[in-house]
């Protein structure tokens, strides 16, 4: 009996080591899949939205002359009131710097007189706009065409980036919070199959014993009266 308790106990802990490992290599392969699909989700999310943020963008015209217009005219009033003309670098640099302008353009028909940018800035949107929302300015010696550009899509950037880092890892929590339970319901089900079957086989085992005490029973019955006899 001690025997067969000590191998049954060995039996156990073989099995319940089996299925901490089986549950580890769930658990892992469910982390790498959820790390793996959170980035690809993320890459595909943010290109996706980096493309439709730049059409909106460029294609909306009046976001872009609405936020330009204001340092347009302001900046026509700084030239106006110190005569200032196109090759006066210096002093129009100036006030850009002191406007926190990241990038902006002067250009006489389509020809480039200066150009600056701000590398400290996210002026990749503005590149590609410059070419399609300069606005007219009256400099001592020309009229110019001028892009100001001061980051105000930096906004919209940010928004997407937050949105899809969100997005992402929700869509990760969530796809590993519904493999657990997957696993967990699994052993679940696992674990009521083994105690049913352990209930079967310790009803059979009482059975076998019964019968074997009725079996056994029956012959010592007579042993016994044999030995009154006898004695």
């Amino acid at each position: 009996v001690v025997m067969h308790a000590y191998t049954q106990n060995g039996e156990e802990d073989t099995v319940l080591r089996d299925d901490l490992k089986r549950v580890k290599k769930k658990l892992s392969l469910t982390f790498a899949i959820a790390i793996i699909g959170t980035c690809v989700v993320f890459g595909l999310l943010y290109y996706l939205g980096i493309d439709l943020l730049n059409n909106y963008i460029e294609g909306t015209s009046h976001l872009i002359y609405d936020n330009e217009k204001p340092y347009i005219d302001e900046f026509q009033q700084y030239v106006t009131d110190n005569d200032i003309s196109t090759t006066d670098v210096e002093q129009y640099d100036e006030w850009m710097t002191d406007h926190d302008v990241a990038f902006y353009s002067v250009q006489e028909r389509g020809k480039v007189i200066y150009n600056k940018s701000n590398v400290d800035k996210l002026i990749s949107p503005a590149k590609n706009m410059y070419d399609y929302y300069q606005l007219p300015v009256q400099f001592t010696d020309i009229e110019a065409e001028v892009f100001i550009y001061t980051g105000f899509t930096i906004k919209y950037y940010i928004a997407l980036m937050i949105f899809d880092v969100g997005l992402s890892l929700m869509l990760g929590i969530v796809f590993v919070y519904l493999r657990i339970r997957k696993i967990i319901a699994g052993y679940q089900t696992e674990l009521e199959a083994s105690q049913e079957q352990e209930k079967k086989a310790r009803q059979e085992k009482d059975e076998l014993m019964r019968n074997m005490a009725h079996d056994l029973r029956t012959p010592l019955t007579g042993v016994m009266t044999y030995v009154d006899v006898m004695k």
